[in-house]
């Protein structure tokens, strides 16, 4: 209890690694731009890209921690937001387009 309030945990999701379709996989190695929001998950996308060295994608990075496992890759670009948040994210992307 803090402030008066009580409180619980309650855990209102739960994320997965899931194997991707051949054609899925394709997709995702032959995309331009990816967006990155976990640590988990760039976990998952390193490997990935990995077994497919060659011209990858550009990945953009909610967080200092989402971009470290993919940062031993020769990626086009890695950039992290300037915000862990949505908004910077997307602020992040903008600005890659429009950089081209």
């Amino acid at each position: 209890m803090a402030m008066g309030i009580a409180a619980r945990r309650l855990d209102v999701y739960e994320s997965q690694e899931a194997e991707l379709a051949p054609d899925l996989l394709a997709r995702l190695i032959g995309a331009d731009i990816i967006l990155a929001h976990s640590p988990r998950a760039a976990v998952a996308l390193e490997r990935v890209l990995a077994s497919d060295p060659g011209r990858g994608p550009s990945v953009l990075c909610l967080s200092a921690a989402v971009a470290a496992p993919l940062e031993r890759l020769d990626l086009p670009r890695l950039a992290v937001a300037a915000a862990p948040t949505e908004d910077a994210l997307m602020a992040l992307l903008a600005a890659c387009r429009e950089a081209g």
